[in-house]
C-alpha cells in the first residue's frame, strides 16, 4: 500500500499525538480534512501542518475558510486504494 493517511476533524489537544502516531507507523499524514469550520479542529489542522511536512489543510467550500483545497459535495479523495467520498449534511454549522 501507498500508507497515505488523512486525520478528519483534528484538534489542537492532539495534534503532537496524532503526528507522532502517523510517524511511527509510518504513516504520511497528506490532509487534515475539516468537516466544518470550528475552532478546535481548524487550529489542530494548523498544528498538524506545523508538525507533519506537506501535510495539506482542506475543508468545504461552503464554509467560507481559508484552507490548501476546498472540496464539495461528491468531492472524493482517492488514498491508495481506497477511496473517501463527500456528502454534504448540513445542519451541524453554517456553511459546511
Amino acid at each position: 500500500g501507498t500508507k497515505e493517511g488523512i486525520l478528519i476533524d483534528p484538534v489542537v489537544e492532539t495534534a503532537e499525538r496524532d503526528a507522532a502516531l502517523c510517524k511511527d507507523l509510518g504513516v504520511k499524514l497528506t490532509y487534515a480534512i475539516n468537516t466544518h469550520c470550528h475552532a478546535d479542529h481548524v487550529t489542530g489542522t494548523g498544528a498538524l501542518k506545523k508538525l507533519v511536512p506537506g501535510c495539506k489543510s482542506a475543508i468545504a467550500k461552503a464554509s467560507g475558510a481559508a484552507a490548501d483545497e476546498k472540496f464539495e459535495h461528491g468531492h472524493v479523495w482517492n488514498l491508495g486504494p481506497h477511496k473517501l467520498a463527500v456528502r454534504a449534511t448540513p445542519g451541524h454549522t453554517d456553511g459546511c
